[in-house]
Parts: structure tokens; C-alpha cells; sequence
């Protein structure tokens, strides 16, 4: 009897176990009832690599997205940080060992407003302005190391 009970037990805990992790498990890539993107979305390079995550609401960007390059999944080379409401979106270019190279501002895939280029070990090389995705002046910082 005892035997019986103790599997009984056991079948419940996995039961309700793998019912939860069903239950819990957060689906990605769905589409809406206008067949439109929505929710997580995760897609992979041909060599299984993450190519980019994010979320989808209405079908349009929003929130956070990271891009990764095709040779590591290990830290994004572009992310981009989408502001509701809006078609602006503030993005950061980063090297392949994760230090930033370049941010700024796209509003209609043109840059605006202040853009700032770094150096490899972290230093700002120079800041550019753009209005209308056209450059209207540029500072240059020059690194001297002795």
C-alpha cells in the first residue's frame, strides 16, 4: 500500500510539474488575428546563432532589440531601443568584445539630433550633429597616448 501511495505521489509532482512548465513556458514568435507580429521574437542566423531578439506589439517594434553578429550570440553588436508611439528609436553600435562604438538617434532610418563616436578603450573620438539625416557639424576629439 505503501509502495502505491509513494507512486502516486510521484506521477502527481511530475504531472503537475510539466503542466506548469506548459503553462508557463513563454511563447515566441506568434502572430496576432490581423497577422501581425506580436509578443517575443527570437530568429537565428543560419549557423544557429541568435540573429536578433525583441518584442512585437501590433506588429511594430517596441521596447528593446538586440542584434548579434553570425559569429557569437554572446554580447549584441547593434541595439536598438524603440520609443512608443513614435518613429524615433535611440541605437548603439558595440564592437565584437562589447565596447560601444558608436550611438545616436534614427527618426525615418535617418540620423537627428547628437551622435557620438568611441574610441576602443571607451573615450568619446568625436560627436556630430544631424538634422533632417544631414550632418550640420562635427567635433573632433584626438587621442594622444604617450
Amino acid at each position: 500500500m505503501l509502495e502505491i501511495k509513494r507512486l502516486f505521489y510521484i506521477f502527481a509532482f511530475f504531472t503537475f510539474y510539466f503542466m506548469s512548465k506548459d503553462c508557463n513556458a513563454q511563447k515566441i514568435n506568434l502572430f496576432d488575428s490581423n497577422n501581425k507580429r506580436t509578443g517575443t521574437w527570437k530568429k537565428y542566423h543560419s549557423n544557429k546563432k541568435i540573429r536578433y531578439t525583441g518584442q512585437f506589439k501590433d506588429g511594430k517594434e517596441f521596447g528593446v532589440f538586440k542584434f548579434y553578429d553570425i559569429t557569437t550570440s554572446r554580447k549584441p553588436i547593434i541595439i536598438k531601443t524603440f520609443y512608443e508611439n513614435s518613429d524615433s528609436l535611440f541605437v548603439q553600435f558595440y564592437r565584437l568584445n562589447g565596447n560601444l562604438k558608436t550611438e545616436g538617434v534614427l527618426n525615418e532610418r535617418k540620423r537627428v539630433g547628437l551622435w557620438k563616436y568611441f574610441y576602443k578603450n571607451g573615450a568619446v573620438m568625436s560627436q556630430e550633429n544631424y538634422k533632417n539625416g544631414l550632418r550640420a557639424w562635427r567635433t573632433v576629439r584626438v587621442l594622444f597616448e604617450w
